[in-house]
């Protein structure tokens, strides 16, 4: 819950900066890209502690972790100085992906050096 009141504060900061010449560097959509990647990563590890499939916990994760990007990007509509953009939603859903599939490998790996892998996972 920390991690989702947090985005939604820092969303909710109004850009009072005007910018005349954008940057070639995204540093926007990166801080968009890690603030999902951590979302789904938390969404998947505690999905996966509750569900024995892996692939479960990560598709869940990307979804919520969407639907809240959803919302996120619908909430600074109304944030002055803010907008909802197709590319910063395409930034958390790639971030949501990076994560879930972080979580995965995470998972992946402690169940190889503990040698208790399943046929499911």
């Amino acid at each position: 819950m920390a991690w989702l009141v947090l985005i939604f504060a820092l969303s909710s900061i109004p850009n009072r900066i005007v910018v005349i010449e954008p940057s070639p560097f995204p540093f926007d959509k990166v801080a968009h890209g890690i603030e999902y990647a951590v979302l789904a990563f938390i969404i998947a590890w505690l999905a996966r502690r509750r569900w024995r499939s892996v692939a479960l916990a990560m598709l869940l994760a990307i979804a919520l972790s969407t639907l809240y990007g959803v919302t996120d990007e619908l909430h600074q509509i109304v944030v002055p100085g803010r907008d909802a953009g197709l590319p910063d939603f395409y930034a958390d859903v790639v971030g949501a992906i990076i994560g879930a599939l972080m979580a995965g490998v995470v998972t992946w790996l402690g169940g190889r050096k503990s040698g208790v892998r399943s046929s499911k996972d």
